[in-house]
């Protein structure tokens, strides 16, 4: 039985251009987690066969198997991300009921089942078409309590954003306090399902997450600064809370285009904090 799973997983390989050695030394791995991989190898086989990137990338969220790698599989064709692309749902936007209400929490028992590692794989792609640092489910009409987020390159807007300060993950129903060393912060906030508005939203600045990464593995993690800002926007989702509904006045509400103008502000408009601080900077009180 396991020779025939495994023969799959080659025949799958072998069907989308992949070279793969049948002598490796990967191959005692392979067996041991051929039962995983099978079922979760021949969907992505038919969702994917031009894109041994996103075989790999299921594979490996699926087995979490760091010896499964890219020592194992060798891709002789230029990936193509069109076939997704295609199938990727758009985002759901302020307004929508349901991206206003708390989404319910992912049942535990279906982290491992293929049909849910495919929708965590949609929401990373979502995440990377529309350029955010993290989206959650309920962003792209998968109404439950789960987030990922991350960083593929640096980016010149948020230098403390980079891939080492925060790769790539999942978080599967979260939940956040704030840590005792926290001080209020304040910050120019944007949202992917909130076009074309930044807010004045204050946070706190340090904060613990626990949750459930995408193996179903518990994690718990502080953090600060602008990190800990991100995980607390998307946490908001999952609450059916978008960051408009965190500023303090509606004037703090601005229109991006008026950030070209900001040296047109009244010296104190919104807040001098306000006027003062730059877009992707944290300010903090004296």
């Amino acid at each position: 039985k396991r020779s025939k799973m495994l023969d799959e997983l080659f025949s799958t390989c072998k069907s989308i251009g992949v070279k793969y050695n049948r002598n490796s030394k990967m191959i005692g791995v392979c067996y041991a987690i051929s039962s995983q991989l099978q079922p979760l190898a021949y969907t992505a086989r038919q969702l994917f066969p031009h894109n041994v990137n996103y075989l790999l990338q299921s594979c490996l969220n699926y087995s979490c198997n760091p010896f499964l790698s890219l020592s194992f599989f060798s891709a002789r064709a230029t990936p193509s991300s069109g076939n997704i692309a295609k199938k990727l749902p758009a985002l759901v936007l302020l307004g929508s009921p349901l991206l206003m209400r708390p989404s319910p929490e992912v049942n535990l028992g279906d982290i491992s089942k293929p049909e849910f590692q495919e929708k965590l794989e949609t929401l990373k792609q979502c995440m990377i078409k529309y350029e955010g640092v993290g989206i959650s489910a309920p962003q792209i009409g998968w109404y439950k309590r789960l987030f990922c987020i991350g960083v593929f390159k640096r980016n010149k807007d948020l230098p403390e954003l980079t891939p080492e300060a925060l790769p790539f993950q999942y978080w599967i129903n979260p939940e956040v306090r704030k840590a005792p060393s926290s001080r209020p912060s304040w910050f120019w906030e944007g949202c992917l399902s909130v076009p074309d508005l930044t807010g004045w939203v204050e946070r706190p600045d340090t904060i613990v997450v626990k949750g459930y990464d995408h193996t179903g593995q518990m994690q718990e993690i502080e953090l600060t600064g602008i990190l800990a800002r991100v995980f607390q926007h998307e946490v908001d989702h999952l609450d059916g809370i978008l960051f408009p509904s965190r500023i303090q006045n509606p004037i703090h509400l601005v229109p991006n285009v008026l950030f070209k103008q900001k040296h047109k502000w009244a010296a104190n408009w919104p807040t001098p904090a306000a006027r003062a601080t730059p877009e992707r900077t944290l300010y903090w009180e004296e």
